[in-house]
């Protein structure tokens, strides 16, 4: 068989993550691999297909270059950062697509009739799916990993985030439910055109007639979503809270001079003059990520002199030298009464934060210096434990930091620990205004918020910042990267959704159906043999 069908299929699957208005096409992008593993008997073939639509699948979806430069590594040779980048995009592309080679092995070492592969198909993918998740931190493992199915980068789901239908499944059963679900419809269509060819039958006008309807129904509802299911309503709604987040557009701290420091101290006040003027009800401010603002001399005495005896939650971040080494913190800071509480940043990015064995041991025996400067300017450690903060008004938050988006497990046990409305303070500007990683990152929020039936408020650097409501829909947004304030209303809510309460629920089943056959095949097989042997 032709590798053109893996390929395809890898296109397929990739465009919806870099181009949103091709989402459509994970309704259908696991059909040609599905022919060519139908056909192929060799098992290095099958494994080798599999890993080709995942390398350029998941490459597509990984967006390593954007880095360049990588002057935040202390690494100014741009050739040789590129060299880095490369090396690394193969490296990590060719680990998470191995679990969709393994996937493609799967399907042919274990498939059987249409009746168990319709089932087949779907659990095995999201089994993969989900040990690719743990395969990051385990590739990427340091000093400071935080391990666990935490890194869900590329998963189906997220290429569908724009449908309110398909949100209100992951509030059921997270992305793994969804993911299910585009796998099994790709099976569904790949079995009746396998049929139509095979069989001829009188009947088959009608089944492609059956067919094209199905697929133009599935492509145009990724344009024109319809709500299949009703939107939650909540009593709570009606308990909202004036929010408003400051967006800048700053370059990385590395690159700053004491001058540019005061001039974005000053930006940062201006903002907070406009929060002032203009929204003067706000009763929640965010920062985006390593702000810094209350740890500039005279803030807490500016902020009171701007907003006087208002009653204002503010939400900034920063990296802090501690007993412990250097930390990314929140700082959740009532501008009353001072500090509420802290929250030590649990999931710490890969060659951001720390530094993965896999790039520290040889990097040891290159550059023993650069490794020291690295750990003394990035080398952060990891939180302790999950912090809620609770307020005057009797309503509870969370929030989280950047890369700790791509963690459903982190979202679902800050929700189940009480928190009522999610933030997330990230920056780009480590990765230059990404516009692929600033789209991924919405498009995950999309589905944090809506599996958790939460409010959720976003505060970038160098990228957009967003308010989405409990279904996850964009409810306010900035239209650009530049300096502004984003005002909104946000709503605490604290019913849980059946996510929240059960989790991955349908893995257990995945594992539980992939188990029985298993079983059924083994016990087939040694009947097999048996009767051949009384043959004989």
């Amino acid at each position: 068989m032709s590798f053109l069908l893996p390929i395809l299929s890898g296109i397929l699957l990739g465009a919806g993550f870099i181009a949103p208005f091709l989402n459509f096409l994970s309704w259908i992008a696991l059909i040609p691999l599905l022919f060519f593993v139908e056909h192929e008997n060799s098992k290095r073939k099958i494994f080798l297909a599999g890993f080709i639509t995942g390398f350029i699948f998941l490459g597509m979806a990984v967006w390593l270059f954007d880095l360049l430069p990588l002057n935040y590594l202390g690494i100014n040779n741009n050739i040789l950062g590129f060299l880095i980048l490369f090396f690394s995009w193969v490296a990590v592309a060719s680990v998470l697509a191995s679990f969709i080679g393994l996937f493609s092995l799967g399907y042919s070492l274990l498939k059987r009739n249409w009746k168990w592969d319709i089932l087949l198909i779907p659990c095995l993918w999201i089994i993969f799916e989900y040990l690719r998740s743990w395969s990051f931190s385990i590739f990427l493992a340091g000093k400071e990993t935080l391990f666990g199915p935490h890194w869900t980068i590329g998963n189906l789901a997220y290429s569908l985030a724009q449908n309110p239908s398909v949100r209100f499944l992951a509030s059921i059963g997270g992305i793994y439910l969804v993911s299910f679900l585009v796998v099994f419809l790709n099976f569904s269509f790949f079995f009746l055109i396998k049929r139509i060819i095979k069989e001829k039958i009188v009947l088959n006008r009608i089944i492609y007639f059956l067919i094209i309807l199905a697929i133009s129904g599935l492509i145009s509802i990724s344009y024109f979503p319809p709500h299949f299911f009703p939107q939650k309503t909540n009593e709570e709604r009606n308990k909202t809270i004036e929010t408003t987040v400051l967006q800048t557009k700053f370059s990385p701290f590395f690159n700053q001079t004491k001058e540019s420091v005061k001039q974005e101290f000053q930006t940062k006040l201006q903002l907070l003059k406009d929060t002032a003027s203009f929204f003067p009800n706000s009763k929640i401010i965010v920062f985006p990520e390593d702000s810094r603002f209350l740890k500039q001399k005279n803030s807490k005495e500016l902020l009171t002199e701007i907003f006087q005896d208002k009653e204002i939650l503010l939400i900034d971040s920063s990296r802090t030298e501690t007993p412990d080494g250097i930390k990314s913190i929140t700082t959740f800071y009532d501008i009353q009464k001072g500090v509420i509480t802290d929250y030590e940043k649990l999931l710490l990015a890969p060659t951001g934060e720390y530094l993965p064995y896999i790039f520290r041991i040889p990097a040891w025996f290159i550059d023993r210096d650069w490794v020291g400067k690295f750990e003394k300017s990035r080398g952060y450690k990891k939180g302790k434990e999950m912090v809620i903060f609770s307020t005057p008004k009797d309503w509870k938050g969370g929030a989280f930091l950047c890369s700790e988006i791509f963690s459903p497990e982190l979202h679902r046990k800050m929700t189940n620990q009480g928190a009522e409305v999610l933030f997330n303070l990230g920056s780009l500007s480590f990765a230059h205004g990404s516009k692929i990683f600033d789209l991924q990152a919405q498009t995950t929020l999309q589905f944090r918020a809506a599996e958790n039936n939460r409010y959720l408020v976003r505060a970038t650097n160098f990228g957009t910042s967003y308010i989405i409501d409990n279904g996850g829909k964009i409810v306010k947004k900035t239209p650009d990267f530049e300096n502004q304030v984003l005002y909104g209303k946000v709503a605490p809510i604290s019913k849980k959704t059946f996510y929240t309460k059960f989790g991955d629920w349908i893995l257990i089943i995945a594992f539980g159906i992939v188990l029985t056959i298993l079983l059924k095949t083994d016990i087939i097989n040694k009947r097999s043999k048996i009767r051949s042997s009384k043959i004989s």
